[in-house]
């Protein structure tokens, strides 16, 4: 285990970082976190399939066609969060009136800590990327374990990308 004595503002840092997203996992539970993250991607996927099929609707709003586009993505990404996070509330609503409650919370922890970790791991590529010699980061007491997490990662990212 780290000594703490030697960790320095990067390990830190990382420590908030993760330490937050587990609490807020603790208290929003594996199925709110879950539709948070199920919500982005499904925006993600629902703006790029169907904005220029809203974009004719939205121009009669907004004329500039570019602005009407951007306005039509946006819409249908924030549209599908809402909604994603709403069946979410109303799960979680139904889950925490039963005994499996305390599951839910548990499993929202770990994600939290997954989210937490891979947003350490992100940071630390960046850091890396502009600053490759930092002194802090070879210092880091974290930041190997974090590289170790990035070298996992890498196999299932493109090559052009790291």
């Amino acid at each position: 285990m780290p000594d703490i004595r030697i960790m320095n503002a990067l390990d830190i840092t990382f420590i908030v970082i993760t330490g937050f997203f587990l609490i807020r996992g603790l208290f929003r539970g594996l199925i709110t976190e879950m539709g948070a993250i199920v919500g982005v991607i499904g925006g993600f996927l629902a703006a790029n399939a169907y904005y220029a099929q809203a974009a004719p609707y939205v121009s009669t709003v907004i004329a500039d066609s570019a602005w009407a586009g951007i306005a039509a993505y946006a819409g249908i990404f924030i549209g599908v969060i809402i909604g994603t996070s709403l069946l979410a509330a109303i799960l979680h609503k139904l889950i925490g009136a039963t005994p499996a409650a305390w599951l839910d919370h548990f499993s929202g922890l770990l994600l939290g800590g997954v989210k937490g970790v891979l947003i350490c791991t992100v940071l630390l590529a960046c850091i890396t990327y502009f600053m490759p010699n930092a002194d802090f980061v070879y210092n880091s007491q974290t930041a190997p374990y974090l590289q170790q997490t990035t070298a996992f990662l890498r196999q299932f990212m493109p090559e052009r990308l790291y």
